[in-house]
């Protein structure tokens, strides 16, 4: 896409207020016309739910069909992720990979701010995930590139279970976003418990089922579930903008994923039903991979202060330039553009 290639503004200039308005111009569309699936004779159908495509809708009201990615600011980079799980009734579409790739860059650029959480486990892990989302093209190309089709058939024909892994991504991810998450969570938390989860002062909280519950050294010392975790993270945390920020994610991912499920569910319950289904095998809801990921999101994004990110914004779009020009020669550095 070129608005994706050419040289970004030095000061982020769209608002959120713009993204929330192109998001439900791409809602109401899905709404009326549907989803039109193009489906591939290499994807079972158990994942051509969630299969990329782009079809009318896609076409005209995509995030990336009018803006760039790395052109948001603060407030619109922050909120997305939320934003985004209003479109998961449907599918995941190309605006999830370009922000995922563009918020990875971004968590790379300030890693130093954010490094007591960010370290280098998480960073890796995370990269991980990066990888295998991207080990084939998330370019959103409207029109068919026969150059891409051929290295495509090529990869296929030569390494055939690369094909398999990333026609897989959504279950390797899912399996790989779990313990980022918790990680990510322990490490916000350092008053209240170590990286293994166990507990250094009490805590205190009110679980789905509106029970009580209580950690403490001498009681219930290690926090392992991930949903008690989730809570304690929301209830406990010092962050108010985290703090509402978790609680709006909550209302979208409730309202979203209760229509899939026909019956009325609770994030942090749901999450922890996934998991579980995940570790013993059973048959996943595949599109939990992007929600995982975008609360992955959510939380490193609170770790970046508005003013950080836009002092140093313009230094930032200095790096994704050069590093965008050094993989036009053929040097993988950095994810953005996908």
């Amino acid at each position: 896409m070129a608005n994706q290639k050419s040289s970004p503004p030095r000061t982020p200039a769209i608002s959120l207020t713009e993204i929330q308005n192109q998001m439900q111009s791409y809602l109401n569309c899905l709404q009326t016309h549907g989803p039109m699936i193009r489906v591939s004779p290499n994807i079972s159908p158990l994942q051509t739910h969630y299969t990329l495509f782009y079809g009318p809708c896609e076409q005209a009201h995509l995030i990336i069909t009018k803006f760039s990615m790395h052109d948001l600011q603060y407030d619109a980079f922050r909120k997305l992720p939320i934003l985004l799980l209003d479109t998961h009734f449907s599918h995941i579409n190309f605006d999830h990979y370009y922000y995922w790739a563009f918020a990875t860059d971004v968590y790379d650029f300030f890693q130093k701010q954010i490094g007591t959480v960010y370290d280098r486990d998480i960073r890796d892990r995370l990269h991980l995930m990066m990888n295998v989302f991207f080990l084939d093209s998330k370019s959103f190309e409207p029109e068919q590139n026969p150059l891409r089709s051929k290295l495509d058939r090529a990869v296929r024909d030569l390494a055939p279970y690369l094909s398999d892994v990333s026609s897989n991504d959504f279950l390797i991810n899912s399996h790989l976003a779990y313990p980022v998450i918790e990680g990510i969570a322990r490490r916000m938390l350092p008053s209240l418990m170590d990286l293994k989860g166990i507990v250094k002062a009490p805590i205190k909280f009110t679980n789905g089922a509106g029970k009580d519950i209580e950690y403490s050294s001498t009681g219930r010392r290690m926090v392992s579930a991930i949903d008690d975790l989730l809570r304690i993270l929301e209830s406990s945390t010092p962050d108010t903008l985290l703090k509402s920020d978790l609680q709006e994610f909550r209302v979208h991912f409730d309202t979203v994923y209760s229509k899939i499920h026909s019956r009325q569910i609770n994030t942090y319950d749901i999450i922890s039903e996934y998991r579980n289904a995940l570790m013993h095998g059973e048959i996943l809801w595949q599109i939990i991979y992007a929600a995982l990921t975008n609360l992955i999101c959510l939380l490193l994004t609170s770790l970046i202060q508005k003013s950080e990110y836009e002092s140093r914004y313009g230094e930032l779009m200095q790096l994704l330039e050069m590093r965008f020009h050094t993989r036009l020669s053929g040097h993988q550095d950095g994810y953005y553009p996908p």
